[in-house]
């Protein structure tokens, strides 16, 4: 079961933490104002977050509660990289879906009625802020995952 739970949580690391990089590039790539399918893309992806959050958190939990990894379980509150981790995804988490993901189902909704200005006023703070913030807890997230430094 623990080598199941990991595969899975792996790839839904790669399916929710690897857009965190692809959509601040994706609009630049192709100029500015973005296309409407570009960001219908966008949407797309950003409509999936939650999924894979969801994912992210049973499947981490249930390693983290196996058999596999009993000095984590056995010295749960001394895994720093762990709790660190947990929290830099709960505050991704709550940025991703509470602030990202509305801003671009509006940006779709106003590139689709043809206001192109409003779709990059919505985008602005994304990708000038949250974007990079999310950009560099992902990148925390993954090295302490892959580190692990006190285990």
């Amino acid at each position: 079961m623990y080598t199941f739970m990991l595969v899975v949580h792996v790839l839904a690391a790669i399916a929710l933490l690897g857009p965190t990089f692809l959509l601040p590039a994706l609009p630049k790539l192709v100029g500015s104002p973005s296309p409407h399918p570009v960001l219908q893309v966008v949407g797309h992806i950003e409509q999936r977050v939650t999924a894979f959050a969801v994912v992210q958190l049973v499947t981490g939990l249930g390693l983290i509660f196996t058999d596999e990894l009993e000095y984590v379980r056995s010295d749960f509150l001394g895994q720093w990289w762990l709790w660190s981790s947990m929290a830099l995804f709960v505050i991704a988490a709550g940025i991703g879906t509470g602030f990202n993901a509305p801003r671009v189902r509006k940006a779709v909704a106003a590139s689709a009625a043809g206001n192109s200005a409003e779709a990059e006023e919505l985008l602005a703070p994304i990708d000038k802020v949250t974007g990079p913030i999310l950009g560099v807890m992902a990148t925390v997230i993954i090295v302490l995952m892959v580190w692990q430094p006190s285990a």
